[in-house]
């Protein structure tokens, strides 16, 4: 079997023919560290590669020349993107814990049901739909959450998208102490078009 060095600069080889769009939701992270400082990285990685990072806060930092940004709520920034060209849209923490405006959901408002009427939901189930449309054939959707809560508002907004129920999987990865919520795993989702 081919080193990791060898199977990666393969794959950036194919990438660039192939010419994919990689989108990041939610990529600035906390003061602007975390999730940016993980897309620059992978950008810088993949030169040949065409980024997107969309998130409400504005970076004000340098960034490699392949990540564009679009400063807006996940749903309004992959409106901004064409239909089947996307390979790729990852999501860290981001997707399924904020609404439209950015705002985190309350322990008070997780009593809520997951419903229209519930910002979260709402904006969750918004962003999957528009994200189904701008995958290519075959695109996945990555979502790396950060407790159970995020986890049943993802799943139930997933099964109200036009994403296949057999295209959908959940991994569970160590993350080490446990959260509020007693977790000792971080789930991801995985859908594909």
């Amino acid at each position: 079997m081919p080193s990791f060095k060898r199977r990666m600069l393969n794959w950036l080889k194919t990438a660039a023919r192939k010419k994919p769009l990689v989108v990041f939701l939610g990529d600035i992270g906390i003061a602007g560290i975390g999730n940016y400082a993980k897309s620059k990285k992978i950008a810088r990685m993949a030169p040949n590669v065409k980024f997107v990072g969309i998130d409400l806060e504005e970076l004000t930092r340098e960034r490699p020349k392949n990540l564009k940004r679009i400063t807006t709520n996940f749903e309004t920034g992959l409106k901004k993107l064409e239909d089947n060209s996307v390979s790729l849209i990852r999501s860290d923490l981001a997707v399924g814990h904020y609404d439209e405006r950015g705002n985190p959901e309350t322990t008070i408002e997780a009593k809520q049901p997951l419903d229209r009427q519930n910002p979260y939901f709402a904006h969750t189930l918004g962003t999957l739909n528009v994200a189904y449309r701008k995958l290519k054939p075959g695109g996945k959707f990555v979502a790396t959450l950060l407790n159970s809560r995020a986890l049943e508002v993802m799943m139930k907004a997933l099964a109200e998208s036009p994403f296949e129920k057999e295209k959908i999987k959940v991994e569970w990865h160590n993350r080490g102490s446990g959260n509020e919520l007693g977790d000792s795993k971080r789930p991801k989702v995985i859908a594909v078009k």
